[in-house]
């Protein structure tokens, strides 16, 4: 009975069916294992059992085994010494994607790890060892040169994993794959600016008349952030313009989350969709406008690369060494991205365009600036501006950290650091 709620539970996820173990886990190479939450008690029952688990690595790969924990969820801790305190732990939300500064730190220890003994192997779990799982094993064959696309992971990953191909879905977390695979083709060449949002222009949603939408902007360190004004939703009005008041706008730098919040008439809020960016990219990536027209080759001169084989970041204080962006550009530089209805989390489900038309889209204008124009120092701008572990600091190589809080509770379940290492010595 347990087997049967359990292939239910893993819905097309492929399992690992040999010498009488029934496990939710996938050899996604011969060296990179993907697998469910090592659960206990009755979760045990229709997850992977920590005692199943625990057995089976003993017996195939005794003493040559990582584990990497995903999970940020507080429930989601086990008793690491069944696995001889073997444990890692690279935490962030479930839906989401991890921040992109924690996504190196991950890879760089994989990788030591492989290169020590051949018959070493890495097992990544999240809860359902799929969307967080997904996203860190695609990083990761990028980061060692196994893929050199994005795409290639995804599919590579989708095809080991599950029967249906449908492996990491969640727009957002395929992006970062992206994002990676963009850091990993550049020598990570990352340098995000600060970003404030001028407004965003939008179809209007369906079913949503007389009702009220906003746009929320956040980050991991500032989850309250800041809203749009308030647009109704009227019968027979073709475009939506949700404005930002200069004063609340404040600047973040690194990764930023939006979502489409509608209240009805009975002041029911609900989310309609979100999405994560990162400023390097949307700086990187869109449109550059000048009074409404698209600069077709805009100097970027002053977009400073950091050194070669790390990712760092710039100061808080003034925006880090070398020219500042004022001192090249006296303005900001407004800058659009926009997002369709498959690249926004939760829309993209929306298959039968009951809640988004299909053709929807939302035109975000950013202003975009290297000097924190936010906060009046160093106090301030980890509040206002900063969004990262550090509090502004340059670290020489980045550290991973505790991540962010943040769930799509209304998402069903998805399904001392080295200098970064090229993977020419990791075997997969």
């Amino acid at each position: 009975m347990s087997k049967g709620i359990r292939n239910l539970v893993s819905k097309r996820k492929r399992r690992f069916k040999e010498n009488g173990y029934d496990l939710d886990l996938s050899y996604i190479t011969e060296r990179l294992i993907a697998m469910g939450f090592p659960a206990q008690k009755l979760e045990g029952v229709y997850r992977n059992h920590i005692d199943d688990v625990s057995r089976f690595l003993e017996e195939r790969h005794k003493d040559h085994y990582r584990i990497y924990n995903l999970c940020s969820e507080r429930n989601r801790s086990y008793d690491e010494s069944r696995f001889h305190n073997r444990v890692r732990t690279f935490p962030f939300a479930d839906h989401n994607p991890p921040p992109l500064i924690d996504i190196q730190p991950l890879c760089n220890d994989i990788g030591k790890w492989l290169s020590q003994d051949q018959k070493n192997v890495a097992v990544v779990h999240c809860k359902a060892g799929k969307g967080r799982t997904g996203v860190m094993i695609c990083c990761y064959l990028l980061h060692c040169h196994y893929t050199r696309l994005a795409q290639e992971a995804l599919d590579f990953y989708g095809d080991k994993r599950t029967f249906d191909r449908k492996g990491v879905t969640i727009p957002s977390q395929r992006r970062y794959v992206e994002y990676y695979a963009k850091l990993v083709s550049s020598n990570f060449n990352y340098n995000p600016p600060y970003v404030r949002l001028r407004e965003a222009r939008m179809t209007p949603p369906l079913s949503s008349v007389n009702s009220e939408v906003y746009l929320v902007v956040s980050s991991h360190t500032n989850k309250k952030g800041y809203s749009t004004q308030v647009c109704e939703v009227k019968k027979g009005k073709e475009a939506l313009h949700l404005l930002v008041k200069e004063e609340v706008a404040r600047p973040i730098s690194g990764d930023i989350k939006i979502e489409l919040k509608r209240t009805n008439f009975v002041r029911r809020t609900d989310k309609l969709f979100s999405a994560w960016l990162n400023t390097h990219f949307i700086f990187e990536e869109g449109k550059k406008v000048t009074n409404g027209f698209e600069i077709i080759a805009s100097d970027q001169s002053n977009h400073n690369t950091c050194g070669p084989h790390q990712i760092t970041r710039q100061s808080s204080e003034g925006g880090g060494s070398g020219e500042t962006w004022e001192e090249g550009r006296p303005e900001e530089q407004e800058v659009l991205v926009v997002l369709k209805k498959d690249q926004l989390d939760k829309a993209s489900k929306d298959t039968h365009h009951k809640l988004l038309p299909q053709d929807f889209q939302i035109e975000l204008w950013w202003m975009v600036t290297y000097v924190n124009k936010g906060g009046g120092g160093s106090s301030s701008s980890s509040n206002n501006a900063v969004d990262s572990r550090d509090s502004g600091s340059t670290p020489s190589t980045i550290t991973p950290s505790g991540s962010s809080s943040d769930t799509d509770d209304d998402e069903e379940d998805e399904d001392e650091d080295e200098d970064w290492d090229s993977g020419e010595s990791t075997y997969l």
